[in-house]
């Protein structure tokens, strides 16, 4: 999720750099949310709707304004979140990272079982 300022064009700005360092360090295909904050300050507002637009469409973007001061889209905002990133978690190949989990000839032993309500590894896990 990265986050910007309508009031702040600088912060705009710089969601390049931040989007440079989710693809660097986040797993390929994760779902990335452009998030523009303070959308109750209207008339404040620095950064347009067009120069948004353009940005999210072309780097494949989910976008979304919302305000923590009238709470508009902060609860949609992690909830669709939420479930792109479970989405994504479940369609991932999970390869173990201790070589103690593979067995004789390159076979996988049993992955432990999830606890009542939780998730572990390649199990789906539901919101």
């Amino acid at each position: 999720m990265i986050c910007f300022d309508l009031t702040d064009l600088e912060s705009f700005r710089n969601i390049n750099n931040w989007h440079e360092e989710v693809k660097r360090y986040c797993p390929v295909g994760v779902q990335i949310f452009l998030v523009g904050t303070k959308s109750d300050l209207k008339a404040r507002r620095t950064v347009s709707a067009e120069m948004i637009k353009a940005y999210s469409e072309a780097n494949g973007l989910t976008y979304l304004e919302t305000s923590s001061k009238t709470n508009e889209n902060v609860e949609k905002c992690f909830v669709d979140f939420t479930r792109k990133l479970v989405e994504h978690t479940n369609e991932m190949k999970v390869l173990p990272k201790d070589p103690s989990i593979v067995g004789i000839h390159g076979t996988r032993k049993p992955v432990p079982q999830p606890k009542p309500g939780g998730c572990y590894g390649g199990n789906k896990c539901t919101i």
